[in-house]
């Protein structure tokens, strides 16, 4: 029997293909889609709200992991297995979270003593690197993987951008063959290095002087920008199609990948980047003075002649409303007027 994956769902991951183990300490996640179009690595089972701290909740909304109690709380939320890894050190943890911790340590001793469980041979680093693995086709040191910037956000592919194939499945069920790139989207540009402490870090901005080239996006349109950090090609663009393996591009990290940083723009890539920069002439603002006589409050809105500030506005309007009483109370004691 075949699985349908409904249309109105934001996730188009089956709920069997979110099930793994941590390659880190075997114990098992879910990986589901954020809200920030990445992958996070969930705790199967719920945790009551009141004993996880507001900074470690989360939970589901249609299939998509969220920050944050849900706002229809009904007393549980889930907790991100990066946040209570035993395989990680972990910086300014909550001691409430300390249990839960020892708890996967001793289950991560018992699948190693077992045989069922042999750990990945280098140990991670951070929380990061156990929330966003690098993919199993990402180049090895000394090859060639470009980054991805937009508003801030840094993600690094697999390889380089001329490489990066779409995720989505095509209609025999396998990956479909098409390209992300497309360079009318993007440029060549420097960007800083994220800050990363240690030795290495202080080596890396040494050698390329703290900044480093990345491919940034400059189309303002969101749909295009998703559809990069979603790894689809335009044929896939709306996403309602199923993915054929995960999403391949990660936080970009100082120190994980610091070989791949490039202190010059790649060639071969249709770029913006010697395009005299625009010229905007801006106008300065005309202030507009409240037209009551000896008011100084103005405004550099566009408003209309005879423009007064709310303050001016409200007396004279108070004014008004009295003279009116005033008169209504003139009238009604004058007996002509009966």
């Amino acid at each position: 029997m075949g699985m349908r994956i409904w249309n109105s769902s934001a996730s188009k991951k089956p709920v069997r293909d979110i099930q793994d183990r941590c390659s880190w300490c075997g114990n098992p996640v879910e990986w589901r889609e954020s809200f920030e179009a990445t992958r996070v690595p969930l705790i199967p089972v719920e945790f009551p709200t009141k004993a996880v701290p507001p900074r470690y909740r989360w939970h589901l909304d249609n299939g998509i992991a969220c920050l944050g109690a849900n706002p229809r709380d009904y007393g549980h939320c889930r907790i991100k297995h990066s946040s209570v890894c035993p395989a990680v050190p972990h910086e300014d943890l909550d001691p409430t979270m300390d249990s839960i911790v020892r708890k996967l340590g001793i289950r991560m001793r018992q699948m190693i003593d077992a045989g069922s469980f042999v750990p990945a041979p280098a140990a991670p680093r951070s929380e990061a690197e156990v929330q966003e693995p690098d993919p199993a086709t990402a180049a090895d040191a000394g090859g060639i993987r470009h980054v991805i910037h937009h508003g801030g956000l840094l993600r690094i592919a697999p390889g380089p951008l001329d490489e990066l194939q779409c995720v989505a499945a095509a209609p025999e069920g396998e990956r479909c063959a098409n390209l992300v790139l497309d360079v009318s989207e993007g440029r060549w540009t420097q960007t800083d290095i994220p800050y990363a402490q240690g030795r290495a870090h202080q080596q890396i901005l040494n050698a390329t002087g703290g900044l480093m080239w990345v491919w940034t996006l400059t189309s303002l349109d969101f749909m295009d920008v998703r559809r990069w950090l979603r790894q689809r090609c335009h044929d896939h663009a709306d996403e309602r199609a199923r993915e054929a393996c995960d999403v391949e591009l990660v936080a970009f990290d100082s120190w994980r990948h610091g070989d791949f940083i490039l202190d010059h723009a790649p060639a071969g890539y249709a770029s913006t980047q010697d395009e005299p920069a625009q010229v905007f002439d801006l106008v300065t603002p005309v202030r507009q003075i409240c037209a009551t006589e000896g008011c100084g409050n103005g405004t550099v809105s566009a408003v209309w002649d005879g423009w007064k500030c709310y303050q001016c506005a409200r007396r004279e309007r108070r004014r008004q409303a009295t003279h009116q009483r005033w008169q209504k109370e003139a009238a009604s004691e004058d007996p002509l007027s009966q």
